[in-house]
């Protein structure tokens, strides 16, 4: 079969408290430091690779947002991010108008742009992030200070999400591979102690490095074999034994049948066998949802299993829809429709039914090609008025908000968590309230509590038939007493006489038997009304 050959080595030609007092709360009493594993999670690419001019913290051009000072003409991006949460003073003034009033642009490189962003991730239930890092670009990284990696430690400590580093080796000589990686991962463990930090993402006991680029066929991956063999074991066995990692490797997507965009050296099944895990890229594989069927029919399933006998872990990556005609100049608008999130729900579930056992979206912020999944514009009167724009009304509906698939994130985490069942239907819609979750547990907690939104409200389950759940405030006191039946609990907003309650954080302690001893375990979530 024939499909589109979308690959990321295009973007390396572009030029190159609320929450935190949970998230503290939780590692509160630690005898040992523990790191989130990435098994079992839902992760999301993150590329913090914009600039835009205006002073110390914003960057000195326009660099992937537009070709020269934005007009609306010369955009390198298709997806217009919302912005209208930042204040003026976080983000850059361009001369293009929304509606008549002044359209601006973000920098990672401000702190607060990007603890916002994980912000929303704990707010809509988000794991974490991937954090791309061009090979190619990391001494103008360096130089300037690393800031966008500072940005997104402290943003994933401050709100307890995990990330871990993705590199990508997009045009970089086979043959620099690996002493740019040892330098770079040395730099990165020693001096920004990126894996020490809480929330780096583990996997069977060591920090997971991701590499993206190997065994890719169209002239911008070039690695070998045993170029990339040498650097699966430099992390395994060659590298001193605080450096040393669970490796995730990017590969191409027909990887397992060495056909399509993949190399076809038999050599190369010894080096996929060789990662701990394997991550194909798929977008644009497939661009409907009979197709992304097929997909898992012919890759996910046997990608899986082929993984699996090996005793290694399957990622595969799943995107939103996909659309770079300001990119490219020549890419039609709206290239793979998004189907107003139909078409990434079922290549969520069909993930899941393939049986892999960890996800990845892509990407989070990716504007550009048009995979961005956070706040963007809804509809075209929310965008500049110059320019060509996909809002996501394109495809006809007209009732979604700004964060909607900031939203299918959450219940894409939440089903693969398998907190609520596949369905062939997206489980919520675009005029349903929205109920913000965080559900990170305390140490103390009960084991089992867990919580999910729904129509009414949220769901407590995990308790057991007539267990005592108490919703408590911030300043402790209890607002709303339920008790437990064989389904859960479930709770609509109100305290008990009645009356909505505000947004705002609050806790859920369980009170029940625990063998002998009496407990009670505490579960902070985010409310944020109906």
């Amino acid at each position: 079969m024939s499909e589109p050959q979308f690959h990321r080595s295009a973007k390396s030609n572009l030029g190159n408290k609320i929450l935190s007092t949970v998230f503290l709360l939780s590692l509160a009493g630690a005898q040992a430091q523990t790191y989130p594993d990435i098994a079992g999670k839902v992760v999301f690419g993150y590329q913090g690779w914009f600039a835009c001019p205006g002073g110390a913290g914003f960057g000195s051009n326009w660099t992937h947002w537009s070709n020269g000072a934005p007009t609306g003409t010369n955009m390198q991006i298709d997806f217009y991010p919302d912005v209208t949460e930042f204040p003026a003073s976080q983000l850059c003034l361009t001369s293009m108008t929304i509606q008549g009033q002044p359209a601006y642009l973000y920098s990672p490189q401000t702190a607060a742009i990007v603890d916002r962003h994980f912000q929303w991730m704990q707010t809509y239930g988000l794991d974490g992030v991937l954090l791309q890092r061009f090979l190619a670009d990391i001494p103008g990284k360096i130089s300037t200070g690393d800031t966008v990696l500072k940005n997104v430690k402290n943003g994933a400590n401050n709100h307890g999400r995990g990330f871990a580093i993705e590199y990508d080796i997009s045009g970089v000589a086979a043959n620099n591979i690996l002493s740019q990686i040892q330098t770079d991962w040395i730099y990165l463990v020693d001096q920004m102690r990126v894996t020490t930090q809480p929330s780096y993402f583990h996997h069977n006991g060591l920090p997971v490095v991701a590499i993206w680029g190997f065994g890719i066929n169209d002239g911008a991956h070039t690695a070998t074999p045993a170029i990339t063999q040498s650097i699966i074991q430099w992390f395994h066995r060659g590298a001193a034994p605080q450096y040393r990692a669970v490796f995730l490797g990017g590969v191409a997507s027909w990887w397992r049948s060495l056909t399509n965009d993949a190399y076809t050296d038999p050599a190369w099944n010894a080096v996929y066998d060789s990662m701990d895990i394997v991550q194909p890229w798929n977008v644009g594989r497939y661009n409907s949802i009979a197709t992304a069927d097929n997909w898992l029919t012919i890759n996910m399933t046997p990608d899986n299993t082929r993984t699996q006998s090996v005793g290694h872990a399957y990622q595969p990556v799943i995107f939103p829809g996909f659309s770079w005609h300001n990119l490219t100049g020549t890419g039609a608008l709206n290239q793979i429709p998004r189907l107003s999130g139909r078409f990434v729900w079922e290549q969520a579930i069909n993930a899941k039914r393939s049986g892999a056992p960890m996800l990845k979206i892509a990407m989070f912020d990716e504007v550009n090609e048009g995979t961005a999944m956070f706040k963007a514009a809804p509809r075209r009167r929310n965008a500049p008025d110059q320019g060509t724009w996909v809002t996501f009304d394109a495809d006809g509906d007209t009732t979604m908000a700004s964060d909607w698939y900031l939203r299918m994130g959450g219940v894409i985490t939440q089903m693969f968590h398998g907190n609520i069942p596949i369905t062939a239907a997206i489980p919520i819609r675009p005029t349903d309230p929205f109920v913000g979750v965080e559900a990170r547990t305390l140490r103390n907690s009960a084991p089992g509590l867990s919580l999910s939104r729904t129509g009414g409200g949220i769901l407590f389950t995990g308790a057991d038939p007539g267990g005592e759940i108490r919703i408590v405030d911030l300043q402790g006191r209890q607002v709303r007493k339920l008790r437990s039946g064989f389904n859960g609990a479930l709770w609509d907003g109100m305290d008990e006489s009645g009356r909505r309650l505000p947004q705002g954080v609050y806790y859920a302690q369980l009170a029940g038997k625990s063998g002998d001893r009496f407990s009670i375990g505490t579960l902070p979530f985010a409310w944020m009304g109906k």
